[in-house]
């Protein structure tokens, strides 16, 4: 059996400019609303214990490539962008969903900080990486699919 839900995310305070730090010179970004998640589906499949969580945004039309966070974590990022579309995490069993949110922050932040270490002229992935994972990490209903 396939749950599934959606939850939408109150995006107005991430749209502010924020300082960051890259290669010790601190710059001032910011996201446009198009680089915000607006809301994330969550599915859990019972029978592979696969745990997915797709995230929308105001344009879905880009191509993806695969980016393995963990031998069972993968996170699909957009070619152009590296905006976060998509986390698979493959046998989650249902009874650990509330203690995934810590992985994927550890592996969201494993992410920003190489995309903030060898693409430093990114800043608009990285501002999106931190964002996807703040938002995972404040939206704890996510992991209650069951």
């Amino acid at each position: 059996m396939k749950l599934t839900k959606t939850v939408l995310f109150d995006t107005a305070r991430f749209n502010q400019i924020r300082n960051l730090e890259v290669h010790g010179i601190n710059v001032p970004g910011a996201l446009s609303p198009y680089d915000v998640p607006k809301e994330a589906t969550i599915a859990y499949d019972d029978l592979t214990k696969d745990f997915t969580i797709y995230l929308k945004y105001l344009t879905q039309d880009e191509p993806t490539k695969e980016w393995k966070a963990a031998n069972d974590m993968s996170m699909y990022l957009g070619k152009a962008s590296g905006k976060v579309y998509r986390i698979l995490v493959k046998g989650q069993d249902a009874a650990g969903l509330s203690n995934l949110s810590l992985r994927l922050a550890a592996g969201l932040e494993d992410l920003a900080q190489q995309s903030k270490k060898s693409r430093p002229s990114r800043l608009v992935e990285f501002l999106n990486l931190e964002t996807t994972k703040h938002l995972l990490e404040q939206t704890p209903e996510l992991y209650l699919v069951t």
